[in-house]
């Protein structure tokens, strides 16, 4: 929940009267997203008999990792089930921005179903709430050690929407999440190092900025739309029927853009073995496992 979400549920579950509220969120806030707590009695603060109505009402678990894959570069891939059917996969990078980023979801499965993109074979189940968009980092943050949020030395210091989905095409959640993961007394990621990645919906572009004042990033793919709405080659995943330029040709490429005076960094794909990088993610909630994904990279590979 935003801030004045878990305020009105603080008084609709009769847990604090209005004029106490604010305090309550406060204290509950630190707790949930700055110590990264999962059970209401660790809430030392918090007297005895609010914390025993707190878990009446209000959970604080996790969402189930079905599966945690690291690649041979450092890559953690998480398979994350949030409810019966509801699965999202999260990619933490190391080594990327400050000290690493991590890649999250915003919706299950995808509307755009671009073909060159593993996770358009997958049709849109469902927009991620907020809070389970957060619940993202959290998961990374409890596998990372990364509890409280201000311990020295971090290992995640940015948050990239480029996970599975369109983030503008689920603009109010992901602008609560990011509410959630930049507050200060919380998770405390700098909007300048959170990261919204689009394939270019251009009329949500304006409120994007206006809500958020997030980093954004854009997919442009090609130089020209009739060459940007044929199919262009990403991260090949099993059975896609591209593959990516070689390293000669895309040296080549980034040279002419150079040479026209423009900046033209090569990102350099990670976590391909565990189908981690970009285009790559899939949840098999519907379809086929994790598993049975891998057998058919080894076998295409053979």
């Amino acid at each position: 929940m935003t801030r004045t979400a878990l305020r009105e549920a603080l008084i609709a579950a009769d847990i604090c009267a209005p004029e106490k509220a604010k305090m309550r969120v406060g204290q509950l806030w630190r707790w949930i997203h700055h110590q990264g707590v999962t059970d209401f009695d660790a809430m030392t603060n918090v007297d005895k008999e609010t914390r025993a109505r707190l878990a009446e009402r209000f959970t604080l678990a996790r969402p189930e990792i079905v599966e945690r894959q690291i690649s041979a570069d450092g890559v953690r891939k998480y398979l994350i089930r949030f409810a019966p059917g509801i699965e999202a996969e999260s990619v933490y990078i190391p080594d990327v921005g400050r000290a690493g980023a991590l890649c999250v979801s915003s919706q299950v499965g995808c509307t755009l179903n671009c073909t060159f993109c593993h996770t358009g074979t997958q049709a849109l189940v469902r927009n991620l709430t907020a809070g389970e968009i957060a619940a993202q980092v959290q998961v990374c943050r409890d596998d990372l050690g990364e509890w409280p949020s201000d311990k020295d030395e971090r290992k995640l210091s940015n948050i990239v929407f480029m996970g599975m989905g369109e983030p503008l095409y689920n603009l109010d959640n992901v602008s609560d999440a990011i509410d959630i993961i930049s507050d200060n007394e919380g998770m405390a990621l700098s909007r300048r190092r959170i990261t919204v990645s689009t394939a270019g919906v251009v009329p949500e572009l304006t409120r994007l900025g206006e809500k958020t004042g997030a980093m954004l990033a854009i997919s442009l793919h090609a130089t020209n739309d009739a060459l940007r709405d044929k199919l262009v080659p990403l991260n090949p995943w099993p059975n896609s029927p591209y593959e990516c330029s070689d390293w000669a040709t895309i040296e080549a490429f980034a040279a002419i853009v150079n040479k026209a005076g423009y900046a033209s960094p090569i990102r350099t794909p990670r976590g391909r073995d565990i189908l981690a990088a970009c285009g790559q993610l899939r949840s098999e909630s519907k379809k086929v496992r994790a598993s049975e994904l891998r057998a058919m990279a080894a076998a295409a590979g053979a």
